[in-house]
């Protein structure tokens, strides 16, 4: 018996994850075996499945979008190991509500101007643009863009690997800057991806405005709903993106790396190649003062300590802090909690809990669990970037677009030089979110 597809359903319809994987039931030993296919259809769930002459065919299915229900029309062949599109129809989208939509899908489409009251004004540009696309815009894009560290890295990592036969996705395309390094160098055509539609527009008049309009195509849309049909010069020699948070998996990197996947050439190159979320263990006065109530002039206000986030890291920005100014004491080395790989690595095989162990380099008390993280964009190492405090001290905008975490704990352990500890990560079973502990060893 087959198995195509399936859900996740998120707290927020843009949360939920839609899979495209084939698994084949042994009906004698009850045991399930994942198949491992090329050019899968986009994820969905309720596809029919049939089998013929010992060939399996499925035929449409369904996902959700924008708080519409979209019923597929497509049929597809498995020939080896290779899926093959025989007909592919409109899709039919269901006019009402879903019976999930809820308050977060109907933020999601919130005009900005909507939150502003008479006699504020609202400038046209952008009084009926969506409040999330206006949110992160001046919320990162404009600092992501002016990281030229992080820009130059990606230049020269791209000037090493494209060649004027290179077929270039870039996935998470923002204002195109990617795309535009990949055309510049000249790949020979390149396909760039963005889920939101403004953003998209916005890409494709700065791409026209510099000539690339021939070289380079928008794609708008979500990774999980590709197919070949959106690339028009068939696989895909270089996968491309940056879609990294403050945490390093924090905003789906490599569920987006690996729903493309199936569009790649065996040989292609993948950038980046390889990541780490780090971890290291700091003391600092300033910071307790920010995270934690206290004692002042004989008054007692612990009690509000209740009330501690421990649960999830808190971003630097939100402090306001910048850890690279911030005066902070490392107990300990920065230490990788997990690497990813991105070449093989896969959401659904990580492991949602593990232990590493770290030693104490200086006697103290911890007060947070500092989280950055490092990604190498080529297998050799050679092109790398970091959210390390250090790697940030003279570029204000990374602090501002990245950023760190801080592990707040429920109590501050005093440490001593030469002792192991271990930490426990939790991770989120969307990979969006994370938790540390630590514990003696």
């Amino acid at each position: 018996a087959w198995s195509f597809g399936g859900v996740w359903d998120g707290k927020k319809e843009a949360d939920s994850v839609y899979y495209n994987d084939l698994n084949l039931l042994d009906l004698r030993t009850q045991q399930w075996t994942p198949t491992e296919t090329r050019g899968a259809p986009s994820g969905r769930f309720n596809a029919q499945l049939a089998t013929l002459d010992g060939t399996l065919y499925m035929y449409g299915g369904i996902y959700e979008v924008k708080q519409k229900e979209v019923t597929l029309g497509d049929l597809h062949r498995l020939q080896g190991d290779t899926w093959h599109c025989l007909y592919r129809s409109e899709a039919e989208e269901w006019k009402g509500d879903s019976e999930d939509s809820d308050s977060d899908s109907e933020q999601d489409s919130e005009a900005f101007g909507e939150e502003f009251q008479a006699p504020m004004l609202v400038p046209d540009r952008i009084a009926l643009t969506p409040k999330v696309v206006i949110d992160e815009v001046n919320g990162y894009h404009y600092a992501m863009l002016s990281d030229w560290p992080r820009n130059r890295t990606y230049l020269e990592a791209l000037s090493s690997v494209v060649r004027p036969e290179t077929r270039v996705l870039d996935v998470g395309t923002g204002a195109g800057l990617l795309a535009l390094m990949a055309a510049r160098l000249g790949a020979k055509k390149i396909t760039t991806v963005e889920i939101r539609d403004e953003i998209a527009t916005a890409a494709e008049e700065i791409i026209a405005q510099h000539g690339y309009q021939n070289q380079i195509t928008v794609v708008n849309k979500s990774t999980k709903f590709m197919d070949l049909t959106d690339l028009p010069e068939g696989s895909i020699d270089l996968l491309v993106s940056e879609v990294f948070g403050t945490l390093l998996l924090g905003e789906g990197c490599l569920r987006c790396v690996q729903e493309v996947r199936p569009f790649l050439t065996p040989d292609a190159v993948v950038m980046p190649a390889r990541g780490s979320q780090c971890a290291t263990l700091i003391e600092s006065a300033e910071l307790r003062a920010l995270t934690k109530a206290d004692q002042w002039d004989g008054f007692d206000f612990t009690r509000l300590n209740t009330f501690r986030n421990t649960c999830s890291p808190l971003p630097t920005r939100a402090l306001g802090l910048r850890m690279s100014h911030t005066p902070h004491v490392c107990l300990s080395d920065t230490t990788a909690l997990l690497t990813i790989d991105f070449y093989t690595d896969e959401v659904e095989l990580l492991p949602l809990e593990t232990q590493t162990k770290i030693q104490i380099t200086t006697t103290g008390v911890v007060d947070a669990i500092l989280l950055s993280w490092e990604v190498w964009l080529d297998t050799a190492g050679v092109h790398r970037l970091t959210t390390h405090p250090p790697d940030c001290h003279n570029n204000p905008p990374r602090d501002m677009h990245w950023g760190q975490a801080l592990q707040l704990l429920d109590t501050s352990p005093q440490v001593r030089a030469g002792e192991w500890w271990v930490m426990t990560t939790r991770l989120a079973p969307d990979l969006l979110n994370l938790q540390v502990d630590l514990n003696p060893l």
